[in-house]
């Protein structure tokens, strides 16, 4: 299974990748958001986390967290508020 999660910024990128895992025949479940609606995603990507480590198999969270730890902090006001709500959760 494969969950997916965006802020209302990222509607249109996610459709896309779920016509492309549904062209490959992946199970995937939409977590939200699904409209233009301004959305913060901490509380979508803390649903996809709580999917993920209730999975068997570990290896898609170490994937991600890679990835992750990849990519540079943006010090935008919009990141820094969503760091804060991450760390208050």
């Amino acid at each position: 299974m494969i969950w997916l999660a965006s802020d209302h910024a990222g509607v249109e990128l996610k459709d896309m990748v779920k016509a492309e895992l549904g062209r490959l025949s992946k199970k995937y479940e939409d977590l939200g958001a699904n409209s233009h609606e301004p959305t913060d995603y901490p509380p979508l990507a803390h649903q996809v986390a709580r999917k993920v480590s209730t999975e068997p198999n570990g290896t898609e969270a170490v994937e991600m967290v890679r990835e992750w730890l990849k990519t540079p902090f943006s010090d935008a006001e919009r990141h820094v508020r969503r760091t804060q709500q991450i760390d208050e959760s």
